[in-house]
């Protein structure tokens, strides 16, 4: 499954590229195949519109036309594409400008499977020999730019073995209400990884100490 996944990746890639499009796989993906694990999904981000990608593929799903993604489908088997975007979720046909709106440097790497090139500007590379979870910009600015990163952070920490970068408990515990503005099911979701791992208890601390667990669980206020 894994090598069809990707072999699947690399036709979106190559047709995107052959149209005049660069494109790119991107985020967790490349981490994860950096790091010899097989990805459960891929991201694909290129210069190419919805629009665009509509056109280009047979079987495409608008899913989230307004932000620039759809979902191309090959066997039934979804397959993630974005447009590259900047802050303010405007369209750009620069990389860089999509990488610094990302969240973490080791979910912040492009690489093109075609050319075998890794563009990496944030020092994703190096943070990923570390084992060390950073924000591409502050800690509050991705926070307060989708606040469900406070427990991403969490559960990429403790499900890869990584150690979370200095100023990320800080900004949890100093906007762990931001969380009351994501949706219940992008929180449910997150919270059911964490709760799956294997060293559970070890990844409920820094939501703990954080008191971001309260802000979810608020019922659990009254056992401290």
């Amino acid at each position: 499954m894994g090598h069809a996944l990707f072999s699947d990746v690399c036709w979106i890639v190559r047709t995107l590229k052959d149209m005049g499009y660069p494109a790119f796989i991107a985020g967790g993906a490349v981490r994860d195949i950096l790091m010899g694990r097989n990805p459960e999904d891929y991201d694909i981000a290129t210069t190419a519109t919805p629009e665009v990608v509509l056109s280009i593929f047979p079987r495409v799903k608008p899913v989230g036309k307004a932000f620039g993604t759809t979902l191309v489908i090959i066997e039934h088997r979804p397959y993630q594409i974005t447009t590259l975007q900047s802050s303010g979720g405007t369209y750009t046909e620069l990389t860089e400008r999509d990488i610094l709106r990302r969240d973490f440097t080791v979910n912040a790497l492009f690489w093109d499977p075609i050319e075998d090139r890794l563009i990496d500007i944030v020092g994703g590379m190096r943070d990923l020999n570390l084992r060390l979870l950073r924000p591409v910009t502050t800690a509050e600015e991705i926070f307060l730019d989708d606040p469900i990163r406070m427990l991403r952070a969490v559960r990429i920490a403790y499900s890869l073995g990584f150690t979370i970068d200095p100023a990320i408990p800080p900004a949890i515990r100093n906007h762990k209400k931001l969380i009351h503005r994501v949706s219940p099911e992008r929180i449910q979701y997150e919270m059911a990884k964490i709760l799956s791992l294997s060293n559970v208890l070890e990844a409920l601390c820094p939501l703990v100490k954080t008191r971001l667990l309260f802000e979810i669980i608020p019922e659990l206020i009254p056992l401290l």
